[in-house]
């Protein structure tokens, strides 16, 4: 595999904003020019996040679902250096480009309270939004929670914070997360703070939601600053279990595709595929309210659910629709403010809620099977693991609503090549609605060859070629960051 990290962005803009999508040259891949020049005191620091393919579990995190997660080698880079005049500074330059650099000073004092302390995110969020370039609203704001929370020094005389733009990826593959992971390491570094993994991530989830409105859990910052090369990071939300890396075995390669088109209603989507997901939770944990259930715990999460428990004994209870009016009438609105019912939605309750559910248990089961090829060599392992990939993706567009026409299309071409001609699996990924299409497949020179076949023809239909994604790298913390 390819471990030469290339760079990234944040995939998802404020919504009231140009969606940005760029691509951020890591300064030691020989290409593109290094951030040398950032102003400031004492040495710059510049450090590496990976982007990351959602290879299971994806929408189905926020239920508590087992995510599987690959750390690309395209993610973001940041460089960040101390300074002590009481200001922040903040530049973005474009790797193949030698044009002049875009750059923006402003005081300290803007972001901060009458202490000196950085204001909460909710304060901050608009002024973070307005910033000429929406890795600025990134990089600063993660800087500015960690500070605020206590993770990196609270009192400090300023910052420069220095990203390379490059448009290239536009699909979900979790840059924001990224960003916000580069840019705490870098900082820690410049001050000799040593970075907790869970809060960090923590802050990144809770900076994504504050300028993207769109609904995250800590799984891509997770992998942006822990996972390792090769390897798929397994995380669980319940609220946040780590778990462990399972290594990708020998001869097997796990390969994303930008597609190169992402559905303009996507936030819609997974806003609405969100609340339906609660509303189904919410009635269940009704229905076991009211028959005294004791056998059944679920905390508040879905994926706590077996599938033969929910289809024996919730399934056929739950409404296939119910609008959004009733259920706020009869139950009101939800604890968690990432969850948004609108009074004048009709809600999918049944399916969504299925998805969740399901979802769970294929991520499980591949991993299952992952492990089991790397015991044993059964190629069944890895057809069996490509058949899960396949139905997660038609659950995506039929129970979950988030398919779209272009990954439709890219999974059935990768999927008529089959296992003889090394593809086990394909399916759509990250927040779905277009974008990202993650495949199972032999390591080899002949799927390979496949690839390019498949991107060539697709092309044909689409006049889009996709863009392969098939390195991997480790996370921030595994890396070395690069001083100068």
């Amino acid at each position: 595999m390819n471990t030469n990290p290339g760079l990234v962005l944040p995939q998802d803009a404020p919504v009231s904003r140009p969606v940005r999508q760029d691509v951020i040259e890591a300064p030691t891949n020989g290409h593109g020019r290094s951030p040398s020049d950032v102003p400031g005191v004492g040495p710059t620091w510049v450090v590496f996040a990976p982007g990351r393919l959602d290879v299971m579990g994806g929408v189905a995190e926020c239920s508590g679902a087992l995510v599987l997660n690959l750390p690309l080698s395209v993610g973001a880079v940041v460089a960040a250096r101390r300074r002590d005049d009481g200001n922040v500074f903040m530049q973005s330059q474009d790797a193949a480009s030698e044009g002049p650099r875009r750059s923006l000073s402003l005081p300290l004092a803007h972001l901060t309270d009458a202490a000196g302390q950085p204001r909460q995110l909710a304060e901050l969020s608009a002024k973070l939004r307005e910033l000429p370039d929406a890795a600025w609203g990134v990089t600063l704001g993660a800087w500015l929670e960690a500070c605020r929370c206590g993770l990196l020094p609270g009192r400090v005389g300023g910052i420069s914070l220095s990203v390379v733009n490059h448009p290239e990826v536009v699909a979900d593959i979790g840059l924001c997360a990224a960003l916000g992971a580069a840019s705490l390491t870098a900082c820690a570094r410049v001050y000799g703070a040593e970075l907790e993994t869970a809060a960090a991530a923590r802050v990144c989830r809770d900076v994504e939601y504050a300028l993207t409105g769109l609904p995250c859990d800590v799984g891509d910052a997770l992998s942006a600053l822990a996972g390792e090369e090769a390897c798929l990071w397994q995380a669980r939300c319940q609220p946040c279990q780590a778990g462990s890396t399972l290594r990708i075995p020998d001869g097997v390669a796990i390969i994303g595709f930008d597609c190169g088109y992402r559905d303009p209603r996507r936030l819609d989507a997974y806003h609405h595929a969100r609340a339906a997901s609660h509303m189904g939770r919410v009635l269940i944990e009704r229905i076991l309210a009211h028959e005294g259930a004791s056998d059944i715990r679920m905390d508040g999460l879905l994926a706590r659910l077996t599938m033969n428990d929910f289809v024996e004994r919730f399934r056929d209870r739950l409404p296939m629709k119910l609008g959004g009016a009733e259920f706020l009438q009869r139950f009101g609105p939800p604890a968690d403010p990432c969850t948004r019912i609108q009074p004048g939605e009709v809600y999918k309750v049944r399916s969504r809620t299925e998805h969740h559910i399901y979802e769970n248990s294929r991520s499980v089961q591949f991993a299952e099977r992952l492990s089991r090829y790397a015991r044993t060599k059964d190629p069944i392992a890895l057809h069996e693991a490509g058949e899960l990939m396949h139905a997660s993706h038609w659950s995506y567009g039929q129970r979950c609503g988030m398919g779209s026409v272009a990954t439709d299309r890219l999974v059935t071409l990768l999927r008529r090549q089959g296992p003889a001609c090394g593809i086990f699996g394909a399916k759509t990924s990250g927040r779905g609605c277009g974008g990202l299409v993650v495949a199972l497949g032999a390591e080899s020179g002949t799927t390979k060859q496949v690839i390019e076949s498949v991107c060539a023809e697709y092309e044909c239909h689409s006049r889009r070629r996709p863009v392969v994604l098939s390195g991997s790298a480790g996370g921030a913390l595994k890396r070395e960051a690069v001083k100068l």
